[in-house]
C-alpha cells in the first residue's frame, strides 16, 4: 500500500472533545464524514489532512479504518451516547475499587460518578455529570458546570465526549 494516500479528518468544537478521524480510504469518505459532522454539531471546526500510508501495513490501516468507522457513528448518530464529563487526574494503573473510592472521597464526589478511559499514559480519569443521548441535554449540562467552575484556580475543562463513559464502580 506504499505511496497511496490517506486521509483525516480534525474536528474541534468548544464543547465536544472529539478523536482525529481517520485513516479515510478516499477524499470522498474523509468529505462524507465532514458533512455528518457538520450535520450534528453546531459552530464545528474541521480540516481534513492527506498523508501517505508508507508507515503502515495494510491490516494496520484496516483496522484502524474499521475503529474510525466506529468513532464517526459515534460521534454522528442521533440517539448515541454522550458523556458530560469533567477531567480528574491521569493514573498510570486502573485504580482498585478501594483506591477509587478514595479518589471519589479527594475529590469531593460519589465513587460512581467515577469514570476512566484509557489513554496514551495509562488512564484518565472523569467526574462523570452525565450520560444521555440528548445533545442539547449535554450541552446545556457542560455550560451550566462550567459556569460553576469559572473564576476557580485550576478549574477542569468541562467537556462532552462522543461514547458512554464507563464508571469504575
Amino acid at each position: 500500500m506504499a505511496n497511496r494516500y490517506l486521509f483525516s479528518v480534525e474536528a474541534k468544537h468548544e464543547l465536544v472533545k472529539l478523536p482525529h478521524f481517520g485513516p479515510f480510504l478516499t477524499a470522498t469518505e474523509a468529505g462524507q464524514a465532514v458533512d455528518r459532522l457538520l450535520a450534528r454539531f453546531e459552530d464545528l471546526s474541521v480540516r481534513i489532512h492527506a498523508f501517505t500510508d508508507a508507515d503502515f501495513t495494510t491490516d494496520e490501516v484496516e483496522d484502524k479504518h474499521r475503529l474510525c468507522t466506529v468513532q464517526i457513528d459515534d460521534a454522528c448518530t442521533e440517539g448515541s451516547y454522550l458523556s458530560v464529563v469533567e477531567p480528574i487526574q491521569v493514573v498510570a494503573e486502573m485504580p482498585s475499587k478501594q483506591l477509587a473510592a478514595q479518589i471519589a472521597a479527594d475529590n469531593g464526589l460519589d465513587p460512581k460518578d467515577l469514570g476512566f478511559f484509557p489513554s496514551s499514559n495509562g488512564y484518565a480519569l472523569f467526574r462523570v455529570h452525565m450520560v444521555t443521548t440528548d445533545l442539547s441535554k449535554a450541552m446545556t449540562a457542560a455550560r451550566w458546570r462550567r459556569r460553576e467552575l469559572a473564576g476557580a484556580s485550576n478549574a477542569p475543562e468541562v467537556a462532552i465526549m462522543t461514547m458512554p463513559i464507563p464508571t469504575i464502580s
